[in-house]
């Protein structure tokens, strides 16, 4: 039997994608990373099976598993965003991908097939898009890390998502298959796929763990059976002091509910201080505390390295200490280390 070199890309995906899996359920990463990463592998065996003839009727039962990439990626990326999806919510995404595999088994697919996974992929990916452009709004007036350190890389992997699918179905439509630099279409797009799989796998160890946030719906709640007070300068002065007194801002992956259960306001009133009275958000808020404590450790605590002086300050990845760090000081945590002790030296 002759080994193409297709085949050997669907072997290579599906070691890759079955080692990954199997990580990211053993690691309790995001269920949709790993859903995404085994069911890839699964699709990647049933195309080896169909490339060596295995089916007697000639019907490839990989291609429904196309449908289950848009629900995985969407859960994905909702877990990133700190906002999970619900089980039974889950269940219900998934049931066009059940219901298209068992017509595929049962032999009453047809040309409709295609065109359909496409749309049902199509339609995740703008919700999925949605979805960001939501978390990038609301999440620093909920969360205290850097939002671009949460959530930045989302939108690489969504642009990478898209043009693999916009690609693989623009030539999936020619008569003939498109060849570029001696690869096929299908070989092309399991390049992609591999750079993908280990964009979202690689990324993925990197970005610790943090608490889902409140529902929206109980937030709202509060929302509402809380009274509009009128504004009080001396409740900015006394959040700040709270906030410092219970070293609150050095709490990895703070949130806006923790911190007013903490200092007794409400979730509510928290809000209206930061953002009527102090012009900030949560976000800024806490991580410019933040930074003005590493700024005094950084030249006080000059044996200590720059990583764990963030670190030890509530910033829970090097990503989101340097972002902060830069926006408030225009300097990388490095930088403003080797310009301050260069000037006291002088």
């Amino acid at each position: 039997m002759t080994v193409t070199f297709l085949q050997l890309l669907y072997a290579f995906v599906f070691l890759q994608t079955t080692i990954y899996g199997l990580y990211c359920a053993y690691r309790r990463f995001p269920a949709g990373l790993t859903l995404f990463l085994l069911g890839l592998s699964a699709h990647m065996v049933l195309n080896l099976l169909y490339e060596w003839n295995v089916f007697a009727n000639g019907v490839d039962y990989s291609f429904g598993w196309a449908s289950l990439y848009g629900p995985s990626f969407y859960f994905y990326i909702r877990a990133l965003s700190l906002r999970p999806i619900r089980l039974a919510a889950g269940c219900l995404h998934l049931l066009p991908f059940v219901l298209i595999n068992l017509l595929n088994l049962v032999g009453l697919s047809g040309n409709w097939l295609a065109p359909l996974i496409s749309i049902q992929l199509i339609a995740y990916l703008l919700v999925t898009a949605l979805f960001i452009k939501n978390a990038y709004r609301s999440l620093p007036e909920i969360h205290s890390e850097p939002t671009v350190a949460l959530m930045a890389h989302t939108k690489t992997m969504l642009a990478l998502f898209f043009t693999l699918l916009v690609y693989d179905t623009w030539a999936r439509s020619q008569p003939s298959n498109p060849v570029f630099l001696g690869l096929s279409f299908a070989e092309i797009t399991l390049f992609g796929v591999l750079f993908l799989i280990n964009l979202m796998f690689l990324r993925q160890i990197t970005v610790p763990a943090a608490d889902p946030l409140p529902s929206v719906s109980s937030t709202q709640s509060k929302a509402i059976n809380d009274p509009v007070s009128a504004a009080d300068p001396a409740e900015a002065d006394q959040l700040k002091s709270l906030t410092l007194a219970k070293s609150l801002h050095l709490t990895p992956n703070l949130t806006l509910a923790r911190l007013a259960k903490a200092t007794g306001f409400s979730e509510k009133r928290c809000s209206e201080i930061l953002n009527n009275q102090l012009n900030t958000n949560f976000s800024d808020f806490i991580n410019l505390l933040r930074v003005e404590a590493c700024k005094s450790a950084l030249l006080s605590q000059t044996d200590t390295n720059v990583l764990d002086i963030g670190l030890a300050h509530g910033f829970n990845s090097k990503t989101a200490f340097n972002t902060a760090f830069k926006k408030f000081t225009g300097q990388s945590p490095t930088q403003f280390r080797k310009y301050k002790r260069s000037d006291i030296s002088i």
